[in-house]
């Protein structure tokens, strides 16, 4: 949650390659070549206390590679706005639902559910913690994203303990898991990802962002590596 009349802007670019995908069981098998570089700013500014509005444009450069050529794709991938309020907190530990809706672009050829609308539904908990001997914090969130196809829904459970490892150098480890229980197959699709970065604190106002990704497993989904880079600017 943001405090009233501050904005947080989080400009960032991931770079993504995978050549390998998992099957129904969890084994990984070779795949197509498939390349994605996404930017967001995401856009966040304390409306009042208790509810910050959230803004999130997206654009998209993806590439593949299958028997019939090369496919390619990108430009404006979404427009993600909403809000989020604060439903309780106490001592630090606080309790929040956001609430966003998404107007897609036509970018992704390769994942046409991505040029879709959808709406997501994310509750939320954030507690102050010792982490490494050292003062950070533990969010936790569970989101159920709506389609307009059937059985294109997902459940996203995302987890992030942050520590201050110096007064000036924040370390995040991230887990992020997405489910499609409603694909209608024997076993549902999921994807568990897990992301390391390092955030700068340049000064109040300014901090530099630098990491990575990997897919450490799933189902009926493709195994991705790359990196982050953000740029964060608060005001």
């Amino acid at each position: 949650m943001e405090e009233p009349g501050v904005w947080q802007i989080i400009n960032s670019t991931t770079i993504m390659t995978s050549r390998l995908s998992y099957d129904a069981h969890g084994a990984l098998l070779a795949a197509s070549q498939y390349r994605k570089i996404e930017t967001g700013v995401l856009m966040e500014y304390g409306f009042s206390r208790n509810v910050t509005l959230v803004f999130n444009p997206v654009t998209r450069d993806v590439s593949a590679e299958g028997q019939a050529g090369s496919i390619t794709g990108h430009g404006l991938t979404s427009f993600e706005a909403g809000a989020r309020w604060r439903l309780f907190d106490y001592e630090g530990q606080a309790i929040s639902f956001q609430a966003t809706t998404r107007i897609p672009g036509k970018s992704d050829p390769i994942l046409p559910l991505e040029n879709r609308p959808r709406t997501e539904l994310r509750l939320g908990y954030g507690t102050p913690a010792i982490i490494n001997s050292k003062p950070g914090f533990v969010d936790s969130s569970i989101a159920w994203v709506k389609r307009h196809e059937p059985g294109a829904d997902e459940v996203k459970i995302d987890m992030t303990y942050g520590w201050w490892q110096k007064r000036d150098r924040m370390v995040l480890l991230q887990y992020f898991t997405t489910i499609y229980p409603g694909a209608g197959l024997r076993r549902d699709p999921r994807q568990h990802k897990v992301q390391t970065s390092t955030v700068y604190k340049l000064n109040d106002h300014w901090s530099l962002q630098l990491g990575s990704f990997f897919t450490r497993g799933g189902h009926l989904t493709r195994r991705e590596r790359g990196t982050v880079m953000a740029v964060w600017r608060r005001f």
